[in-house]
């Protein structure tokens, strides 16, 4: 009979890349392979080891070039600007008349994928969803058109009278000029009263003579302050041909109004209580704007150019369309505080900071139809985030929530989760919002990275499953002592050549770790995706001790270190392969003693059947689980595997020679009797680092 492993070899179009070092010898303490002491049973017929699930991934895009134009949708198992580990599992275009569909392979313990749309004309963003039961769906259509509702404090001030129109300007006549008939001109010489209503329309420059209580004044001209002042329950309004400036001046206002409609510049703006209102086309600037249960309703541009800080009672932000809020530096104290941003508006600064125990800050965006009309969160620092409950995000030691359709972009960002109608988006490459007054010199968002009469095609690359670590118990057909170190590979599955989401080939790298068996062991994988047909790989060059260049029969790397890993990379040609190989079609299997046999001794995963080389064994179910009905068997071990898949990226290391998987990893047991449902986590937490490898 001709040499069998010879003729997989030379049948199927493999490339090696190999990598190898010397060995040294592992020295073992312990005893002979001996039984696991614990019995195993309780585990159901149906328990499939299953660490994977397969879902079918929907994404619709919000396509604003009505099928003209494609975007580009990628899938991955962290966030690609955070993490540069992050794997590209699918990708694919769509537009509003082709939806990207995938199937995806997907770690049973990952909680998020990300999302990265790429648009038409270059700019991308990221979100998170959820991984939940059954299939994902994600329409960006109603997550961007979804109504939100503006966020509020109950101990602040209040919105203005016509809030039906927040996040546009109001009637200017109707916030700025109703009360004028009943001003009283002034030149700014004269003693004010309480009570007073005035106007001011020629230039003043001096100290105004102000009561201790209310006023209201109309500056309608340039009026330069060159005192302090500090007013209570006051109401300030700055006409459009106004200018209210002093530049080495503190205006502290405890209630009342301070409305612009013209030029505000001052150099120290304290505002307890107050409502700050800045009108279209007006421009407010400060070296520092202090809100202590204040509302500010922005509809152009508010420079401050040191620190915006929010202490004491909670404060209220509105960035109305087309509006910028920036800054050096935000500082929270003591507050909880509520931001709501509005098509094309901006809050930027340069850094976030906190103090207290009790801070918050709840960022909102109103719905937009476009990341062209994105409110955008900026911080030209670093921003670090962590997800807590309801989508919290803790940032230094303050805390920020975004809280529905708002971007954000950072120079760095630390991040762990992120979710729908929360965009980030690339910090070198930010859409152009708006052009105007109201940005300015001191913002000038980033052209376009591709000219918009572009279409750029997808450029379908490469797709990989996370890695896998195959852990094998050479046993079989009897029970073992199962520390399932006999044969420990790593394996990652890379598609190539994808077209319309069928792979013409497939990159299988895989990593030989450990070998503690005795016997001979060969190793292949049986791709069986639809139409691959009966497609054999050999995973490494001969046999696995040798791959390593030790003898048979030597312990590698399952006590102490003996040597580094080494690696072995083949692309192997699919002809009309439906769909991608993932971990739940390719088979992975070992083979024990000689291979060049007419029989093989084959072990397999859990469900995973047998190629038509297989021995039979009355111990062994169809699905490569132990029978403990079988005569003579061990019931006490019925439905045992000899094979566990795991994702690597979790799973750093694995039994020693010896311990059992049951004692290396106590949820394990829990794991198989529960069908699944419980601790399904097991593998990220080892029962002690005594009872597992950890060499190299």
């Amino acid at each position: 009979m001709k040499n069998l492993l010879n003729v997989i070899l030379k049948t199927t179009a493999v490339v090696f890349i190999l990598l190898l070092t010397a060995c040294q010898s592992d020295v073992y303490h312990g005893g002979d392979d001996s039984n696991p002491e614990e019995s195993l049973s309780g585990i159901p017929d149906d328990f499939k080891y299953l660490t994977v699930d397969s879902k079918k991934l929907t994404v619709k895009v919000m396509d604003v070039y009505e099928g003209k134009k494609y975007y580009t949708v990628e899938v991955f198992d962290a966030n690609p600007f955070n993490d540069p580990s992050a794997i590209l599992l699918a990708g694919g275009k769509a537009n509003v008349n082709t939806p990207f569909e995938v199937n995806l392979v997907l770690p049973k313990t990952l909680k998020a994928i990300y999302l990265r749309q790429t648009d038409p004309k270059g700019y991308q963003s990221v979100t998170g969803m959820e991984v939940k039961d059954g299939d994902l769906y994600f329409d960006y259509n109603e997550v961007l058109s979804g109504k939100t509702t503006l966020k509020s404090v109950s101990n602040g001030a209040e919105l203005r009278a016509d809030n039906e129109i927040i996040g546009e300007p109001g009637d200017y006549d109707e916030l700025f000029t109703s009360g004028l008939i009943q001003a009283k001109e002034i030149n700014g010489s004269e003693k004010l009263e309480v009570n007073g209503v005035y106007k001011l329309t020629k230039d003043f420059k001096g100290a105004l003579q102000l009561p201790t209580g209310n006023i209201t004044l109309y500056i309608g001209a340039k009026l330069s302050l060159t005192e302090n002042i500090q007013l209570q329950d006051a109401e300030i309004y700055v006409l459009r041909e106004g200018t209210f400036a002093g530049e080495q001046i503190k205006l502290n206002m405890n209630g009342g109004k301070l409305y612009n409609a013209g030029t505000l510049a001052l150099n120290d703006l304290q505002l307890t209580g107050v409502k700050l209102y800045n009108h279209s086309s007006s421009k407010i600037y400060t070296k520092n704007l202090t809100l202590d249960g204040a509302f500010v309703e922005n509809n152009c541009l508010l420079k401050i150019d040191n620190t915006l800080s929010l202490t004491g009672k909670g404060s209220q932000i509105i960035c109305s369309q087309v509006s910028s809020i920036v800054s050096s530096k935000y500082y929270i104290e003591n507050t909880d505080s509520y931001i709501n941003m509005f098509p094309k508006s901006l809050f930027e600064t340069d850094q976030i900071t906190g103090n207290g125990n009790q801070l918050h800050t709840n960022v909102t965006g109103i719905a937009y139809v476009d990341f062209q009309d994105l409110p955008l969160f900026k911080v030209n620092g670093s921003l670090e985030l962590h997800s807590g409950s309801g989508g919290d995000y803790t940032v230094g030691d303050s805390y920020i929530t975004f809280t529905g359709n708002v971007c954000y972009a950072a120079k760095k960002v630390i991040s762990a989760s992120i979710y729908p109608s929360i965009f980030q988006l690339d910090y070198n490459s930010l859409p152009t919002n708006a052009q105007g007054d109201c940005y300015g010199v001191e913002y000038k968002p980033s052209d376009a990275t591709t000219p918009d009469a572009d279409n750029p095609e997808y450029n379908e690359q490469s797709s990989e499953t996370p890695t896998y670590t195959y852990l094998f118990e050479d046993n079989w057909p009897s029970f073992g002592d199962y520390d399932m170190n006999d044969l420990v590979l790593d394996v990652n599955i890379a598609n190539v050549g994808v077209v319309n989401n069928n792979a013409t080939s497939v990159v299988l790298t895989t990593t030989v770790r450990a070998v503690g068996a005795s016997k001979p062991l060969y190793a292949f994988a049986r791709i069986e995706a639809p139409g691959a047909g009966e497609t054999i790989v050999p995973l490494f060059d001969g046999e696995a001790h040798e791959f390593l260049g030790k003898t048979v029969g030597d312990k590698i790397n399952t006590y102490n270190y003996t040597c580094d890993s080494r690696t072995t990379v083949q692309t192997v040609g699919l002809n009309g392969i439906k769909g991608l190989v993932n971990a739940l079609n390719l088979n992975v299997f070992v083979v024990w003693g000689d291979v060049n046999s007419g029989k093989w001794n084959e072990i397999h995963l859990p469900n995973f059947k047998a190629t038509p080389n297989a021995v039979s064994s009355a111990t062994t179910n169809q699905d490569y689980k132990y029978n403990g009905k079988a005569e003579g068997a061990k019931p006490e071990y019925d439905n045992m595997m000899w094979a566990l898949m795991i994702p690597t990226r979790s799973f750093t290391s694995y039994p020693k020679e010896g311990v059992s998987i049951m004692d290396a990893y106590d949820g394990f047991i829990t794991w198989a009797r529960s069908n699944g449902a419980a601790v399904g986590d097991w593998y990220f937490h080892p029962t002690s680092s005594d009872k597992i490898y950890e060499g190299k």
